[in-house]
């Protein structure tokens, strides 16, 4: 009983630093989601005494699913970036491109680049060149997409 006691302050405890330390943002709703999980399993842990069978949680499980989630939101997040400054960059030029990057084997390498380029079709290579060099990637990863501009009639 003591030791159930100590737990459950443990998880509230536990809970109050997550609270304070989590940024605000998707990841924390998956945390705070699988943090509740945990604080229910605590609390419902001593039940399988009184019925008399033996049943115990692998909290290290637990935990790597949230280390996944984490680790998934912050690839994502990050790929979102990268295209965004990657976008900006060919502003610079004077393309106007829509970029969608894909992971590579790595964890936080890019593997693919899909640029949708709104511009000239004689603009591809030099738009392939500055793709492949900003982010270190080899040309044959780079994937060109012309679609024409539609204009508004006046």
């Amino acid at each position: 009983m003591k030791g159930w006691i100590i737990a459950i302050v443990c998880t509230i405890v536990l809970g109050v630093l997550l609270e304070i330390v989590l940024p605000k943002g998707k990841m924390a709703k998956y945390v705070k989601g699988v943090f509740s999980l945990v604080v229910i399993l605590v609390i419902v842990s001593p039940l399988p005494k009184l019925f008399g069978s033996d049943w115990k949680f692998d909290f290290s499980s637990a935990w790597a699913n949230v280390n996944n989630t984490f680790v998934d939101e912050t690839k994502d997040d990050r790929l979102d970036e990268q295209a965004s400054e990657l976008e900006s960059y060919l502003a610079l030029y004077g393309y106007d491109c829509e970029i969608k990057l894909t992971t590579g084997e790595k964890l936080f390498e890019i593997g693919e680049c899909e640029v949708t380029s709104f511009g000239k079709s004689e603009d591809a290579e030099a738009i392939i060149d500055l793709v492949a060099n900003k982010l270190g990637i080899d040309r044959k990863n780079v994937r060109f997409i012309l679609k024409p501009q539609i204009y508004e009639e006046q």
